[in-house]
């Protein structure tokens, strides 16, 4: 089974509190961040917003997976999003807003945000939870 990156070369992926697209096809990424700070532990965070573009190398209709997974410091996973993405051959580029809301954070450290097509990890994103006096 070929690999993900023989269809797709991923061109960013970040975390944002805001995304969109405009009428001439811009994209907006507002309030692009790698921590959250909170007075106390576990905290939700009310909206992530997780953007991602592939370069499609693609010239025929073909469907994928895109999952998103989160890794706690403690080393417990949760699979917040699952969908599947298709590509029908025409477009270069596909961008993805995965939204997020309310996720739980149990605790501070490292978390990792993980970005998959059909099972393969493209990305891993750093995420720091940190504890703020209040």
């Amino acid at each position: 089974m070929p690999e993900i990156s023989e269809f797709f070369e991923l061109q960013y992926a970040h975390l944002c509190n805001y995304t969109s697209i405009d009428n001439n096809g811009n994209v907006n990424l507002m309030g692009i961040f790698s921590q959250i700070n909170s007075t106390k532990y576990p905290t939700a965070l009310g909206r992530l917003v997780l953007a991602v573009a592939l370069k499609s190398r693609l010239q025929n209709d073909k469907e994928f997976e895109f999952s998103v997974m989160i890794k706690s410091p403690n080393g417990e996973v949760k699979k917040p999003l699952v969908t599947r993405l298709r590509n029908d051959g025409k477009r270069n580029t596909i961008n993805v807003f995965a939204e997020i809301n309310n996720f739980v954070f149990n605790e501070p450290g490292n978390y990792e945000i993980g970005i998959f097509m059909d099972n393969e990890r493209i990305k891993t994103i750093p995420l720091l939870a940190n504890v703020i006096k209040g």
